[in-house]
């Protein structure tokens, strides 16, 4: 009698994980709080958990992006790029490609996309003018014209900017033209007054 043995091998396979982040580069900040005050997701993720060796052929796929950057996208935020091994180059976020799963259980895939506020120009303008009237204060006349009004042709100030569509605020330039004055008025003389 010989004793009988049963070699068999019994493979195990490692989850992989791959999460995707959202990054504001005008103000250098992850955008998590804002997306959770806007009730938004701050983290992405996706996982392969078949029980074989082919990770490394399955793209990556974060359900629910397209929806947080068009949120974004409608808060102002305009997508500049994305981040993380195995992304591509894209700068338009319709082109964004993860890559695919890598075959390493020891570093998960982190991925990042990044925005910029968006920004538009804006201008205002004010009118200054000048108006000299001259009456009698004291005498027969009091209160009367002394002379015709004087009316100075009006200066046009104007002022450029830029808006962040994100926070509302404007950064303004100086108002030009900056240094422009009225024309010095000489007043007419009016006989036994001073």
């Amino acid at each position: 009698n010989q004793p009988i043995s049963f070699n068999s091998i019994v493979e195990y396979y490692t989850n992989e994980y791959a999460t995707l982040s959202f990054y504001d580069d005008t103000d250098n900040i992850s955008l998590s709080n804002f997306l959770i005050k806007n009730n938004q997701s701050a983290t992405l993720s996706d996982s392969y958990t078949k029980q074989d060796n082919n990770s490394e052929y399955t793209p990556i796929k974060f359900n629910g992006a397209n929806n947080i950057v068009k949120f974004l996208e409608s808060k102002g935020y305009r997508f500049v790029k994305v981040t993380g091994l195995g992304s591509n180059s894209a700068t338009q976020y319709n082109q964004v490609s993860y890559g695919n799963f890598d075959n390493d259980p020891d570093h998960d895939q982190a991925f990042v996309l990044h925005f910029v506020h968006e920004t538009k120009p804006v201008s205002q303008s004010k009118t200054v003018n000048e108006t000299i009237n001259y009456i009698y204060t004291n005498g027969p006349n009091e209160g009367q014209e002394a002379a015709p009004t004087y009316n100075a042709a009006p200066i046009k100030f104007t002022q450029h900017g830029t808006q962040d569509l994100v926070t509302g605020n404007t950064k303004w330039d100086a108002w030009t033209p900056a240094s422009d004055q009225f024309k010095e008025v000489v007043s007419p003389k009016i006989d036994h007054y001073t």
